[in-house]
């Protein structure tokens, strides 16, 4: 054996094959003191090999986990008197400057010259840790949004069979889960399907990635028409190759039934209003006669041209001092 910079190391190759690994190589004797580290090591926990040579082991993993550690040392031992040779775990490892991060830890046994040294291959997974924890959380996330949706929620294959439905599409459509997935969204259409004729709105889909608000009708299992708003995109792998397409569908039917009475309301208020005449502007009126004269140039009597332009009916009468000036005699019997 020759002493080396880090330390004694039984095969010049084998400390060049060590070196040149790009995860961390930790040795220890049977006692679990370092003896060797290589390059990727030092790099990955922020220590020179002579500044730990000689340590133990747990100079390499935070201090609260230590205990956890030497439980896991017995252990270890154990499997070596088993003749089990390995085993991968993820722990925490601890940098010179105190920071932790994530270890996917490769352990082995070995006989070295005479002597049994335990190691570990050790890996920064800290960012595929995270990823894979951001990834679950999202899929955690979708799936109660999923499941809690007001709106129905269809997803076909690339093929265009169903394959999953939430909660809401089932309570709007009729159906069960098993009656449902594996049909075409055909079994939900009003009329007549033809399978060779791509809808419009799917076309719109392929062409543009998505479609929202797009209204339309859809037949529920018992026979019932409803009115249904679809918000539509693709779904594409992470190579862009299409997956399929997810669909939300809201029954828009009672919100139709308001807007249609509601127009039959505005309808109804507008023919009123055509009905309505009014009296407005500047009208010329003769001094004498008190006719007045219209757009056309013709002098009407003001009570034809009031009726014709407004609601109001005349009764005639007669007040008293045109009574006095036309009917005196009248005036006089009844004195």
């Amino acid at each position: 054996m020759s002493n080396g910079s880090r330390t004694t190391f039984p095969d010049s190759l084998m400390h060049i094959v060590a070196d040149a690994l790009p995860d961390a190589l930790v040795l220890t004797d049977d006692e679990f003191k370092i003896i060797y580290l290589n390059s990727a090591a030092e790099k990955l926990y922020g220590y020179t090999a002579q500044e730990v040579l000689g340590s133990d082991v747990s100079l390499l993993i935070p201090q609260d986990q230590h205990n956890r550690e030497k439980n896991a040392r017995e252990a270890f031992v154990h499997e070596a008197r088993s003749s089990i040779m390995h085993r991968s775990i993820i722990n925490t490892g601890m940098r010179s400057d105190g920071s932790l991060f994530t270890a996917e830890i490769t352990s082995f046994i070995g006989t070295v010259s005479g002597r049994r040294i335990f190691g570990a291959i050790i890996r920064d997974v800290s960012d595929r840790i995270a990823k894979e924890k951001r990834i679950i959380e999202d899929r955690n996330f979708f799936e109660a949004l999923f499941a809690t949706s007001p709106d129905g929620i269809l997803v076909t294959d690339k093929d265009g069979y169903i394959i999953k439905v939430n909660q809401a599409f089932l309570d709007m459509m009729g159906y069960t889960e098993g009656e449902i997935i594996g049909r075409h969204p055909e079994t939900l259409y009003p009329g007549q399907y033809d399978p060779e004729r791509i809808p419009p709105h799917i076309e719109q889909v392929f062409l543009n990635g998505t479609i929202k608000n797009y209204q339309t009708r859809r037949r529920r299992k018992d026979g019932t028409i409803i009115d249904v708003e679809l918000s539509i995109s693709l779904l594409c792998d992470a190579d862009g190759n299409l997956k399929g397409m997810v669909s939300c569908v809201r029954d828009i039917t009672e919100r139709k039934l308001l807007e249609e009475r509601r127009e039959h309301l505005i309808s109804e208020l507008q023919d009123a209003l055509a009905k309505v005449k009014t009296l407005s502007g500047l009208l010329p009126i003769c001094a004498s006669c008190k006719r007045i004269r219209t757009d056309t140039g013709y002098w009407q009597q003001i009570e034809s041209f009031i009726s014709e332009h407004s609601e109001a009916a005349f009764s005639h009468g007669i007040c008293p001092e045109c009574m006095k000036k036309f009917y005196p005699e009248l005036v006089r019997d009844q004195t």
